[in-house]
């Protein structure tokens, strides 16, 4: 299962289409929630765990996609603490299913250039 976000009003093909399996997917969109509190509705914050075609618009995803870019060090330093924690707790307990979700830059600036192409988006 994974999540498939398509783009409303793609600005370059980069704002078509975004995938990420759900393991990858979960991460991405806590990051989302955390780093955005009031940019979303609650709708949208809980839609974006489901495939139901949320959307989230071109403004909002604009501002998205220009955080993770903008702040990509920083970004980059919380991922590999993040991982490393998850590692180790995955390693000190291996039925812990919330360490089962990994975080990847490399996806976060697939996910980043993605959404300030995609003049907003809906998730499915």
């Amino acid at each position: 299962m994974g999540f498939d976000l398509s783009g409303i009003k793609p600005t370059s093909e980069e704002g078509h289409y975004f995938r990420a399996n759900v393991w990858y997917w979960r991460p991405i969109w806590a990051f989302v929630r955390q780093q955005f509190p009031d940019l979303l509705t609650l709708k949208q914050i809980q839609g974006g765990e489901y495939n139901d075609g949320t959307v989230i618009d071109a403004k909002q995803a604009t501002k998205i996609g220009n955080y993770i870019i903008d702040n990509v060090t920083e970004i980059a330093e919380g991922i590999d603490d993040y991982e490393k924690q998850r590692k180790a707790d995955k390693e000190k307990d291996p039925d812990n299913f919330g360490a089962s979700y990994p975080m990847n830059l490399e996806l976060m600036l697939e996910f980043a250039s993605f959404c300030k192409n995609s003049g907003g988006f809906e998730i499915w």
